[in-house]
């Protein structure tokens, strides 16, 4: 309301202002009394919202209590955190570990030989090459994969050699053959020398290790002091299962043979690595076998992990098949029906649609309603339960599927119990080993032991096929887009039951690979080779020989040393990538290899030719081309173990067509993305395995005039990771992915300029110099591999130039045992990093030095994090109620009350909170279904207590029943809690937020009411102002007009006068 100008009235002389404003303070009185209750509306609004945030609070700390997370926080303590520590996570289990740490894992580095300089001098004109382990031509036999994936038990061997020197040698931490070679041969207190063939030696055969004593021959009418002996020590097994148990007589010990294929042998190990392209959904993973005879039929097996209708039950389980037993099927309604299937223990060539049939009848004749169908996905190839019971969510029950006797269930796949409406069966059928193979073709629909007869082959190294049908001859075909039949070695075989099949061989030897894999996959044309050494002593070797022809590099080897005609004497090339051939005779003429009779088996080999003294005594044979690529590669295993990022790449062809090829999660191996891009490139482009077996050759096939040219979208990784990304060079028509490193070396490069380009090329390895501080030639390249272990060994390689590399730090796993080393149980572990992760479940080791001694993990639960969790809602919850307590106070004496006094929503909240805490909770175990059983009880003036010592003995009791209790779906106090502070405190329908909007209701409208009536009073004011001003305007009026009269009685006064 305005005031008006002035205070008193210049005729009347009245105080105006002060009247009107005591008239219109009379007149706002009702204002004031809605200004107070606006007031005491406000006051309540704010103790609501600090309630409110109170509730809040309460509501965080209870957050954590419907979550199993809050029972999975674990203590991990090492008794030596110096050597282990460990990081534990949701998914441990609480138990004690002992650890030895044997060795941790390191990167591989080479360095050069030395320099002047590192930014002047050229280096020399060349190539230098690098690539990974698996280019390797003599990798190291692992220790678990010998005897048929056996393995040996692991120990102390004892030596004695024929000196009588004995040596104790700890093979305990060895983790391959070399491991064993290594140990063996570096003891200097014995004098032997061991080391693997495969060639016959006195009866002997097979890939085993040779032990050789070097002592000097006695002199005439002397013996030697002891045999050559080979034993355990007490309680060992490793010389026992190595086969060299002996006590010899004369100087040599051949052990028995060590390696074969069995059943259970993993198909990504045949071919040396390059696998079986098999598994998956792939359509043409298959094999189809003709037979020609009296009754011509085919019939084909599937090796593509689909299941099928006509699926053998003998081909399931890696061959274990299905036992039989009774298995009650439960559905969410709670309906049951037992379904008898005892019958399939005796049951042969009965498929797995019979057994869906049986099963879907038994449930649908007992009202059960659930459906059982075959799943075939991408992760999964097994049964998938589907409930369909018309149930509502809250009267579910689990869905159950139990062996009442007999594994029928589990061995299906299907044995479960769970709180959802499908249960997926584990995979059933695999194609992950050898015997998943041989039961696919035994057991294949069409065939069922019948026509074909599958097994490993006698020697243990192949796979042999035999007809069952008298006087037929069977053939074998495979997939348009598949290799299976190349991989298996069994493509175009052709048998009959007089003639089996022999596969071709699919592992190698001892610390060897297969000359098939040489090459790029192509191998080799065996023949006879002439060898000359420089003192002309010469020998012909014919390596096509039926009784000598080798399968492996290290039987070429073997045969070449064998023959003591020349002294010239083979191994493996310092790179570790192909043969050399080193002239021991001390001649000077030259040394000559040649192919005899048009043969080309030593060209091919490299070592073909004649060799002056120029070319010193050691003739190279260069990179053999180890395939280590295929079809079968999973994309998971490239760049040292780093992967292909899926993504999408563009594919520019010659006449400027762009074919655009998308990989995802589904492609997995190499073969997926070459058929990815074959179907992209819809005729003008073809990939396939290039030339040397180490990556991905991608043709133009357009015959245009531009540059081929790949490239990433999106900024992804994909082309680049498999190495295609780039364009074709001038003049040529593809684009090569080969993982083997080439740079080429020009006469200007220095060491920072190889530096340089080496690191631009972002290949998995850092270049660097080193600076020994010498004062010659102090300046030398360091190479160092990105990938720590062994996986990430380096193979350098130069070609027309030396750089001299010798190894600086060797790739090395970490190796940690667990189990007393000393009786052979020990279990040996190895990683290619020192994060060791899930050797523990949910646990991750972190190993930082080496020990003799054990360390101890030991896991328990962190019941103390949970306590504390426990005592934070205690203290929250008490917060509310103080809060309430502060805000419906009322006292005595003054009369002074809260601001919520009398309000029912605090009633209310008090009310729930203390129904939630106090009340019996559904769906939990009984004797846990009230918070007094974990010691939370209420104490005085409504005060929430929390006994600790309760908690922890009732936990330590029923752990499970107490986690229920807190975090049962929907029924467990975490959800109820929840669900009662969002029932008061949500935005829309909360208890305090209804009851703010209620108030805030009635502030708008005293508000309103207030404005109205303001209104009105400035109304009234004005009419007071008004009637005043007339007043005063009248007072002058009358004013002026006595005046006048006083003035003209006065005029007629003087007159008269």
């Amino acid at each position: 309301m305005s005031g008006i100008s002035s205070g008193i009235g210049l005729i009347s002389g009245i105080d105006t202002a002060s009247l009107i404003e005591q008239l219109m303070a009379i007149e706002a009185r009702p204002v004031t009394q809605l200004q107070q209750r606006v007031q005491a509306i406000d006051v309540k609004r704010t103790a609501f919202l600090g309630l409110s945030a109170k509730i809040l609070s309460l509501k965080n700390s209870a957050l954590q209590f419907n979550k199993l997370s809050l029972f999975r926080d674990f203590n991990a303590p090492s008794t030596n955190e110096n050597v282990i520590t460990a990081t534990v996570g949701e998914k441990a289990v609480p138990s004690s570990h002992t650890f030895r740490v044997r060795a941790l894992a390191t990167s591989h580095s080479a360095v050069s030989r030395g320099f002047a300089d590192a930014d002047t001098t050229p280096v020399g004109v060349g190539t230098l090459s690098i690539e990974g382990i698996r280019s390797r031509v003599d990798p190291s036999t692992e220790l678990n994969s010998l005897k048929g994936g056996q393995g040996v038990r692991r120990g102390v061997i004892t030596i004695t050699d024929r000196a009588g020197h004995t040596a104790d040698i700890d093979l305990s931490t060895a983790v391959t053959i070399g491991d064993v070679l290594e140990e063996i041969n570096s003891n200097s207190t014995i004098n032997v020398r061991a080391r693997v063939t495969a060639l016959p030696f006195e009866g002997k055969t097979g890939d085993r290790i040779v032990i050789e004593d070097l002592t000097a021959k006695p002199g005439e009418g002397e013996s030697y002091a002891s045999h050559l002996i080979i034993k355990d020590a007490a309680g060992g097994s490793m010389a026992a299962d190595l086969g060299i148990v002996a006590n010899a007589a004369n100087s040599r010990i051949d052990g028995t043979r060590l390696v074969w294929l069995s059943e259970s042998t993993q198909l990504s190990l045949l071919n040396d690595g390059n696998g079986v392209e098999a598994g998956g959904l792939v359509p043409d993973h298959k094999l189809t076998f003709n037979v020609d005879g009296p009754a011509p039929e085919s019939f084909t097996v599937s090796l593509n992990e689909k299941i099928e209708d006509k699926t053998d039950l003998r081909a399931l389980n890696s061959g274990a098949g299905i036992r039989g037993g009774v298995i009650r099927i439960t559905d969410r309604a709670g309906q049951s029906v037992e379904v008898d299937l005892t019958d399939l223990d005796s049951g042969s060539g009965t498929t797995l649609g019979a057994v869906l049939t049986r099963l879907q009848a038994g449930v649908e004749g007992a009202g059960v309603a659930v459906n059982i169908a075959l799943s075939n996905t991408s992760s999964t190839t097994g049964l998938l339960v589907t409930d369909k019971s018309n149930v509502d969510e809250d009267r579910k029950e689990n869905l159950i599927i139990e062996d009442v006797s007999g594994f029928a269930a589990a061995d299906l796949g299907i044995a479960a119990n769970v709180d959802a409406d499908r249960i997926q069966g584990r995979n059933i059928y695999r194609i992950k080993t050898v015997g998943d193979v041989l039961n696919a073709i035994n057991y294949a629909p069409g065939n069922a032991g019948r026509i074909v007869r599958a097994q490993i082959s006698a020697d243990g190294y192949g796979i042999t096929l035999k007809s069952l049908a008298e006087g037929s001859t069977v053939t074998v075909e495979t997939g348009k887009n598949s290799a299976v039949a190349d991989d298996l070695g069994i493509n175009g075989a052709t048998f009959t039951s007089d003639d089996p099949y022999e596969s071709q061989r699919l592992i190698a030897g001892l610390n060897t690979v297969l000359l098939q894999s040489l090459r790029g996959g192509a191998g080799f044309d065996l023949g006879e080779v002439q060898f000359v050494d420089r003192n002309g002593n010469t020998t012909t070797i014919d390596f096509s020989a039926a009784e000598t022809r080798p399968n492996t590099l290290a039987d070429v080897i073997d045969l070449i040393n064998a023959d003591s005609n020349t002294g010239l004497v083979a191994s493996i090339n310092a790179a570790g990538n192909g043969i050399e051939i080193r002239d021991e005779s001390d001649g000077a003429a030259p040394i000559f290899i040649a192919d005899l009779d048009g043969g080309s088996f030593a060209t091919q080999l490299g070592i073909a030719g004649r060799f002056d003294q120029s070319h010193g005594n050691t003739i190279n044979g260069g990179n053999a081309q180890r395939q280590y690529i295929s079809r079968a590669t999973l994309l998971e295993n490239l760049n040292a173990g780093r992967g292909i990022a899926a993504g999408e790449f563009r594919i520019t062809d010659s006449r400027g067509a762009v074919h655009d090829v998308n990989l995802d999660a589904n492609d997995r191996t190499i073969g997926h993305v070459i058929d990815a891009i074959n179907s992209a490139g819809s005729g003008a482009l073809e990939a396939r395995i290039n030339d040397n077996g180490d990556g991905i050759l991608v043709i133009d096939l357009a015959e245009g005039t531009q540059p081929l040219t790949i490239e990433d979208l999106d900024g992804g990784q994909t082309a680049a990771n498999l190495r295609l990304a780039g364009s074709a060079a001038e003049g040529q028509s593809s684009l090569d992915g080969s993982f083997e490193i080439h740079l080429e070396i020009g006469g200007a490069d220095t060491l920072n300029e190889i530096i340089r380009k080496l690191n631009e090329m972002n290949a998995g390895v850092t270049a660097s110099v080193l600076n020994d501080g010498g004062s010659v030639n102090p300046y030398s390249l360091l190479l160092s591999s990105e990938q720590s272990g062994r996986r990430g060994e380096l193979i350098i390689d130069t070609t027309g130039f030396d750089l001299g590399f010798a190894t600086m730090t060797k790739a090395q796993d970490a190796v940690l045992s667990t189990g007393d080393a000393s009786s052979g149980t020990a279990m040996l572990i190895t990683s290619s990093s020192n994060t060791v992760e899930n050797i523990i479940p949910g646990t991750t080791l972190n190993l930082l030095a080496t020990s003799d001694e054990d360390v101890t993990i030991t896991i328990s639960q962190d019941i103390d994090s949970i306590i504390d969790q426990i005592n934070t809602f205690v203290d929250s919850y008490n917060a509310v109620q103080a809060a309430i307590d502060d805000a419906t106070s009322f006292n005595s004496d003054t009369y002074e009350r809260g601001p919520l006094a009398g309000e029912s929503a605090v009633d209310q909240v008090r009310s729930r909170l203390y129904r939630t805490v106090s009340h019996q909770y559904e769906g939990v175990d009984p004797s846990f279904s009230r918070l007094f059983s974990v010691g939370l009880r209420f104490g005085s003036n409504n005060r929430l207590e929390f006994n600790e010592e309760d908690f922890r003995e009732a936990y330590e009791r029923s752990p499970e029943l107490v986690e229920q209790l807190f975090t049962a779906k929907d029924t467990g106090f975490g959800a109820v809690i929840q669900d009662t502070i969002d029932g008061l405190t949500e935005d829309f329908d909360g208890l305090i937020s209804r009851r703010n909007d209620v108030l805030a209701d009635q502030q708008e409208l005293l508000n309103k009411r207030i404005d109205d009536l303001e209104v009105l009073l400035a109304g009234k004011q004005a009419r007071l102002e008004a009637q005043f001003v007339a007043l005063e305007s009248s007072l002058a009026i009358l004013q002026d007009q006595q005046t006048s009269l006083t003035t003209l009685a006065e005029l007629a006064s003087s007159m008269s006068a």
